[in-house]
């Protein structure tokens, strides 16, 4: 069942962005295991994958203004027109659309060709736009983008989304049954990450081989708070324990979490590589003791989370601690991983991570129990096949 996969927006597949991730390794793993498959995107012309059949629609770079929407909406339009050449040519089985910001060029292609239409979504958009990467929308694009999405939720034919808790988040924001949306997790490359000899990794990265090593991946915004994992080491280290923490990522708050880091004397002992090539994220992940994730209260208490850097501490055979948010915290305590800690709560933190670096036996068996799950049931090839199941039965009835 051939698919064209959409994406209304300047996407590289190559970045770090936990986005780019997930779309190369949902494609590769779909092509590789199901049925051919074709990229349509927004022009991003230095970009050429191996393997994969790129077609970039060419359109001005757009910035985030309220006085530049309607470029978005004539984006669409013009996408239509350029991908009505690219249909006819492949001939897809249906046409799936990863949502963007005031997108819905692959709903229109798939209406003018009859043909089953997909939306993936994976956030509450607008809202991380605003609260997340700080993106000023005017009232009148958010009026806009809020048609626009209810538009293509109704004429969805199926919605894919990673959390029960976005699911129903979802289907009452936009006002769709919930029977008509489907929840696949997030996964991980098992044959990527996977446990490599710790020493090794750490003397490549010319990291401390007799420290005890955290290790952090995400994004550095408000909804990912490291400023409590920086005030735990804060406290580990007080009790002479040789800790270090390593944070990997960009975003808004580095600049904050680096001035915190320096003013509780950590500048030694908190490192902020920032992204680092794909290829290095699995050894980085190897010289832990522990890998963390935080999120904070608020949205994730209802959403939940299906975070992919929790698949890949495990895969690499690492325990984890993470916030207690639905998806996450019940994952945790039913697979024995890991711990989970009430979000936004730094003594459970200091505890949890007290716990693990003082019981080397736990974090083994611990980070065994995870790679074990992962390999069963959360790797991107898992992921590719429920969504194909979805796609096929939509496309057969």
């Amino acid at each position: 069942m051939k698919m064209c996969y959409v994406i209304c927006k300047r996407s590289s597949l190559l970045t770090p962005h936990g986005g780019s991730t997930h779309m190369r390794n949902f494609i590769f793993s779909y092509k590789k295991n199901h049925s051919d498959i074709f990229f349509v995107r927004q022009s991003l012309k230095s970009e050429k994958i191996e393997g994969l059949k790129i077609y970039n629609v060419r359109w001005p770079k757009i910035h985030h203004r309220a006085t530049t929407f309607f470029l978005y909406v004539l984006f669409n339009i013009w996408f239509m027109v350029v991908g009505k050449k690219i249909i006819q040519e492949e001939k897809p089985d249906l046409i799936y659309e990863r949502e963007s910001f005031l997108g819905c060029g692959g709903l229109l292609l798939a209406k003018r060709f009859g043909l089953p239409y997909v939306l993936e979504s994976n956030a509450l958009f607008i809202d991380e736009l605003i609260e997340e990467e700080n993106v000023q929308v005017g009232w009148f694009t958010q009026l806009i983008e809020k048609k626009m999405k209810k538009l293509l939720f109704k004429k969805a034919d199926r919605i894919i989304t990673v959390t029960e808790g976005l699911r129903q988040e979802l289907g009452k924001r936009h006002q769709v049954s919930i029977d008509k949306i489907s929840v696949v997790p997030n996964g991980t490359d098992d044959t990527i990450f996977k446990p490599m000899d710790q020493l090794s990794c750490r003397k490549e990265l010319e990291l401390d081989s007799e420290a005890n090593i955290i290790i952090s991946v995400g994004s550095l915004t408000p909804g990912e708070p490291i400023q409590y994992l920086i005030e735990a080491v804060s406290e580990i280290a007080k009790q002479n324990i040789n800790v270090q923490l390593v944070v990997l990522g960009e975003g808004n708050m580095k600049q904050k979490y680096i001035e915190l880091a320096r003013t509780l004397g950590l500048e030694a002992r908190v490192l902020f590589p920032g992204f680092v090539q794909n290829k290095l994220v699995p050894k980085y992940l190897n010289v832990a003791d522990i890998c963390v994730g935080l999120f904070a209260s608020g949205r994730s208490d209802v959403l939940g989370g299906s975070p992919m850097k929790m698949f890949e501490y495990l895969a690499c055979g690492k325990p984890i601690i993470f916030s207690d948010i639905p998806g996450v915290g019940d994952f945790i305590r039913e697979h024995e991983c890991g711990i989970a800690v009430k979000p936004d709560n730094l003594n459970e933190l200091v505890s949890a991570l007290n716990r693990l670096l003082k019981d080397k036996e736990l974090r083994d068996v611990m980070g065994t129990k995870g790679r074990e799950i992962v390999q069963r049931e959360y790797t991107w090839k898992a992921n590719a096949s429920k969504t194909y199941q979805i796609c096929k039965q939509l496309r057969s009835g």
